[in-house]
């Protein structure tokens, strides 16, 4: 994901520091003995750099999608973006992975960037009944808004949202900073994620730290983090949000979607591998540590 990108010489003089939870967010959870699930996974399972890492050696392209399965428990299904899949192609990915395991796909790019949401109902109908093959492994849908569309055109978005079907969950990406930056832009956007039980996406990204707004709609998260090819600043970030997730999971979240990207995603099951197990060492969640293909310890 190229979107927040900085030159590599930038990133010592950013401020990774997560900020506190939005008061939204404290109120929202409340102290649970219930296990947290959290759904790690990354952009695709096509990348051909993972055999040999990732995938054994040897994996044949037909086989990337049932290997990933046993590593992840989750997927940011980008191509939806640009096409909505066929009722036979969503059963077939669907039956390749195992139980437990979720699809996140990302809403078709005529719905959020051409339309830009309005006259979709056609095209949002044809998805959703595309997805619905995907029966208990939908996760949630992913709509992501192009980095122009404002709050000005926050009547398109409510409309939408009231329109969305139930029975779909739903996360919204939004990239203007001025939708989080603005106390009264962003209080009428979660009254509506609050009340349409829209999870708001958070994006964790160099060159945007404005959108990283740490609000709560429900016991629900998803988090995009765009790391920088295994910079140091990636571990510390890293750190940092196992702590955050861990005090979430420790007050009632229930659920959380954690996608990792890098600009060259060879590196992104690596950092997942160091996220999980110290989720694992600190708090009392569950999550699933992938194994890298041989054992591969020198990875890391």
């Amino acid at each position: 994901m190229k979107f927040g990108k900085l030159p590599i010489e930038l990133l010592d003089t950013v401020n990774f520091d997560l900020p506190e939870d939005h008061t939204d967010t404290s109120d929202m959870l409340t102290p649970s003995t219930k296990k947290t699930t959290v759904y790690f996974g990354c952009t695709g399972w096509g990348n051909k750099d993972w055999i040999g890492h990732l995938y054994p050696t040897g994996t044949k392209a037909k086989d990337f999608l049932a290997n990933y399965g046993k590593q992840f428990q989750s997927v940011e299904l980008n191509t939806t973006h640009y096409r909505i899949p066929t009722a036979e192609m969503v059963v077939r990915w669907a039956d390749t992975v195992p139980d437990g395991f979720t699809f996140s796909p990302k809403i078709y790019q005529g719905i959020s960037h051409w339309d830009r949401l309005k006259e979709t109902r056609g095209g949002t109908v044809r998805f959703c009944d595309a997805i619905s093959h995907f029966e208990d492994k939908l996760g949630p849908s992913f709509l992501q808004m192009h980095p122009t569309f404002k709050p000005d055109s926050f009547e398109a978005l409510k409309t939408y949202l009231e329109k969305w079907p139930s029975g779909f969950p739903l996360a919204l990406e939004l990239r203007d900073p001025m939708w989080y930056t603005d106390q009264d832009n962003a209080d009428r956007l979660f009254e509506q994620l609050r009340s349409h039980k829209c999870i708001p996406i958070i994006t964790d990204t160099a060159g945007h730290r404005d959108l990283v707004h740490m609000r709560l709609s429900s016991k629900n998260a998803m988090i995009r983090f765009v790391g920088n090819q295994l910079h140091s600043s990636d571990y510390t970030r890293i750190d940092q949000w196992v702590d955050r997730i861990g005090k979430w999971s420790q007050n009632g979240l229930e659920s959380c979607w954690f996608f990792m990207h890098q600009h060259e995603e060879l590196h992104s099951p690596m950092l997942i591998r160091y996220m999980s197990q110290k989720l694992l060492e600190k708090f009392d969640v569950n999550v699933q540590v992938p194994i890298m293909a041989e054992e591969q310890g020198s990875l890391f």
